[in-house]
Formats: C-alpha cells, structure tokens, sequence
C-alpha cells in the first residue's frame, strides 16, 4: 500500500511539474498581451466562406452595400 501511496504522489508531483512547464512555454509563447491580426482574403476565397459567387461578391461591393475591397 505504501508503494502505491508513494506512486501517486510521484504522478501527482509530476504532473504539477508538467503543469507548470507547459503554462510557462505557453506564456512564453503566447504572452496575453500578444495582438495578431488577420490576414486579408482574396475574392474568391471570401465567396467560397460564403457560399456565393465571386460575382455576387463584385456585384455587393459594387452597389455600395459591402465593405470597399483593397485592391493591390
């Protein structure tokens, strides 16, 4: 019974260990702080997202009743 006991505090002791290590590489690599912003979609990807035609996307945009495209 001792052994076991002893086991379990090993695992218990382990896994306190692990649990740490891994908040601070997550830390480390994710600090909360931390702003991405997202990358910008072509017309056509946007239409597959949607479910729509890359025209029906044009025709919106031309119309004046979606966000103005950033054209490159």
């Amino acid at each position: 019974m001792t052994r076991h006991l002893s086991s379990l505090q090993f695992m218990n002791t382990f896994s306190t260990k692990l649990e740490k290590a891994l908040n601070n590489l997550s830390l480390a690599q994710y600090p909360p702080d931390a702003v991405r912003t997202m990358r910008k979609f072509t017309s056509t990807e946007v239409a597959a997202l949607l479910g729509v035609t890359e025209a029906y996307i044009r025709q919106v945009s031309l119309k004046g009743q979606g966000p103005e495209p950033e054209t490159t």
